[in-house]
């Protein structure tokens, strides 16, 4: 089965200096159902962002449907 999502050590910042998100990896294959699940405040809706587009990782590797984020 292959993989839709792939993220390796991703890290997204709001601003300049506040990291949300440090060092998270997880890969979602085709067909699979995941959830999300934590705290208020713990980066659920930032992940969801940084798989869409509208917040960009500052670091680690993301591979969306065979888009790879550095190279947008």
């Amino acid at each position: 089965m292959e993989y839709v999502i792939k993220a390796n050590g991703l890290g997204v910042t709001y601003g300049r200096d506040e990291p949300v998100i440090t060092d998270a990896s997880m890969t979602i294959r085709s067909q699979e159902f995941v959830f999300i699940t934590g705290k208020s405040g713990s980066g659920k809706s930032t992940i969801i962002k940084s798989l869409y587009g509208e917040l960009l990782p500052n670091r680690g590797d993301l591979n969306v449907c065979g888009v790879d984020f550095k190279n947008i």
